[in-house]
């Protein structure tokens, strides 16, 4: 197991807004799972692909159907937070192209359990990774195909791992920093702590995929790329896809993961199920902690 620490008492969640991720989501769950992440909540915004069918091979994902356009990222987050409020949790509210990274090998729970109360959430920094030179989506694991990262991010972000009950919700201005209750503050963690590993380009293929499925959070920006898809791509390629440090860290994980999928039936042959809808799913488990919260569109 990647896990290193699962300390009782300590439950750390996620929630992240999606579209059209079932390529690469059986990865992203099966990595967070192994780091000791309890429960995963995915906002569905429309996929059109087999994604409903990967997330029904794990236990513990709870899939919220939100068609919402315009804002859709806030109004998710938000919905989550207002049900999670009187919860004891921590989550990391993160996209599907990022994954924690536990840098200073204590595990999630273990770090989160040595801070003080006042602490309400985690500031968690961008490591940006580029395309490796990968034109087409090439076979295997993300974790195994980009390797390659900018030694200083062009755009320096973080993305929050928090209590719930601690956060504003309804003061929701950004989706890398929250705003914080009365009494909580957050804190920013170091890269040789807890980074956010950002797979944000992947493959050029990837990049022309995500300008045109449209941005959850900013209209306007979604209404600027999809004026001129060639522009916004080239854009994005020429700011972040000239990394110049590699990173293997990840590598040690990739054979338990190939494992683990493996034994789950969504991957095999260097391609994980997304479009393999002739491989049957088993029937999705619920949580009973999480019942009330799937949402048909």
């Amino acid at each position: 197991m990647f896990c290193t620490d699962m300390t009782q008492g300590i439950k750390i969640e996620i929630c992240s807004i999606v579209k059209n991720e079932a390529r690469y989501i059986a990865e992203w769950l099966e990595y967070h799972f192994g780091l000791g992440i309890a429960h995963i909540t995915l906002y569905n915004n429309g996929s059109e692909d087999n994604l409903s069918e990967v997330c029904s091979y794990f236990d513990n994902v709870t899939l919220v159907e939100w068609p919402e356009r315009g804002n859709q990222q806030r109004t998710a987050y938000q919905h989550y937070l207002r049900r999670s409020k009187f919860r004891k949790v921590w989550t990391a509210f993160i996209d599907a192209d990022e994954f924690i990274f536990d840098a200073c090998g204590t595990g999630l729970n273990a770090f989160v359990e040595g801070l003080d109360y006042d602490v309400g959430g985690l500031e968690m920094p961008w490591v940006i990774f580029d395309s490796n030179n990968n034109t087409l989506r090439p076979k295997g694991l993300v974790l195994e195909n980009y390797t390659r990262k900018h030694a200083v991010a062009p755009q320096q972000n973080v993305k929050t791992l928090c209590r719930p009950e601690a956060i504003n919700e309804e003061d929701f201005r950004c989706p890398h920093r929250f705003s914080y209750r009365e009494g909580f503050r957050s804190v920013e963690v170091s890269l040789n702590e807890l980074p956010l590993f950002h797979y944000m380009l992947r493959s050029t293929e990837d990049v022309w995929l995500k300008v045109t499925r449209g941005d959850v959070w900013s209209r306007e920006t979604e209404r600027k790329r999809l004026c001129n898809v060639e522009r916004a791509v080239r854009s994005i390629l020429d700011k972040y896809d000239n990394g110049d440090t590699p990173d293997f860290r990840m590598l040690r994980f990739v054979p338990e993961l190939r494992e683990k999928l493996q034994r789950r039936g969504v991957y095999y042959d260097d391609y994980l199920v997304a479009g393999r809808s002739s491989v049957p799913a088993p029937s999705q488990k619920s949580d009973p902690e999480h019942e009330g919260n799937i949402r048909q569109g």
